[in-house]
C-alpha cells in the first residue's frame, strides 16, 4: 500500500489491486471522501451506456481493475507523487490486446487538491477503439446527480453536499462524458444511501504504436457562495 500525505489530505492507493484508490481524507473536513467501490478504471465496448454501467451489467473488457502495478514514489519540496505503470490487456472480439497502462497521482503540500493522469498505449501494429472509464465514488450527496445520468462534453464540475459542507470540483483536459449514480444498499422503503458514483468517459482510438493521455484535478473546499 502506498500512502501520500499533506497537510490537508491523506491518500492510500493498493498497487496490487489495479493501483486503485482506497482513501482520500481531508483533514480539514475529517472525513473519508471515497464511497464504498473506490476509485478504479475500466475499459467498455464503444456503445456502453450508463444505465448498463449503473446496473453493473456492463462487461469490463480489461484487466485494469485487478492488475498489479509496478510503483514508485516521488517525495520532493512541493509535492508527494506515485507513479503506477504496468503491461495490460483490452480484450477486443474474443482476442485480448496488449495496453500499457501508466498512471501517476500527485499531492501537492499546499492546497486541498490531487492531480491525475492517466496514459495508455498501444504497442501493437494494429488500431485499438474502445471506452477508457475512470470512476471516482465520493461519500456525499448531491441532489443534482441523485439519478441514473449522462452529461457530455463535460470538462469542469462540482459535486456540492450542503449538510457536509463540502464541495468537491473536477477539471479535466479533455472533454469528457461524465456518467453519475447514487450508491444505495437495499431496496424500496429499506434502500440506505451510501454516496454517489461519478466516472469520466472517454472513447479512445489507440494507433499502433500510438498513445492517449488525460489529465484531471479533484478538488475540495466549501461550498460556493
Amino acid at each position: 500500500m502506498i500512502q501520500l500525505r499533506s497537510k490537508w489530505i491523506t491518500l492510500l492507493l493498493e498497487p496490487d489491486e489495479g493501483g486503485r484508490l482506497v482513501r482520500f481524507s481531508d483533514k480539514v473536513a475529517k472525513k473519508n471522501l471515497l464511497g464504498v467501490k473506490e476509485c478504479v478504471e475500466h475499459a467498455f465496448s464503444l456503445g456502453t451506456q450508463v444505465v448498463s454501467f449503473a446496473r453493473s451489467e456492463a462487461k469490463d473488457l480489461s484487466d485494469f481493475p485487478s492488475g498489479c502495478y509496478l510503483a514508485r514514489v516521488d517525495r520532493a519540496q512541493g509535492y508527494h507523487r506515485a507513479s503506477l505503470s504496468r503491461q495490460g490487456w483490452v480484450r477486443l472480439n474474443g482476442v485480448r490486446r496488449p495496453v500499457k497502462m501508466r498512471k501517476t497521482v500527485t499531492l501537492p503540500s499546499r492546497g486541498r487538491k490531487v492531480l491525475f493522469t492517466q496514459q495508455l498505449s498501444n504497442p501493437s501494429a494494429s488500431p485499438i477503439s474502445f471506452l477508457f472509464a475512470s470512476e471516482l465514488n465520493l461519500n456525499l450527496k448531491d441532489a443534482h446527480v441523485n439519478r441514473t445520468g449522462e452529461a457530455p462534453g463535460v470538462q469542469r464540475f462540482a459535486v456540492v453536499d450542503p449538510a457536509a459542507r463540502l464541495q468537491v470540483s473536477w477539471v479535466f483536459s479533455r472533454p469528457a462524458r461524465l456518467w453519475y449514480f447514487p450508491l444505495e444498499r437495499g431496496s424500496g422503503p429499506d434502500r440506505v444511501f451510501e454516496g454517489v458514483s461519478l466516472t469520466g468517459v472517454w472513447p479512445v482510438r489507440l494507433r499502433p504504436r500510438g498513445s492517449w493521455r488525460v489529465r484531471w484535478e479533484v478538488g475540495v473546499g466549501v461550498p460556493d457562495g
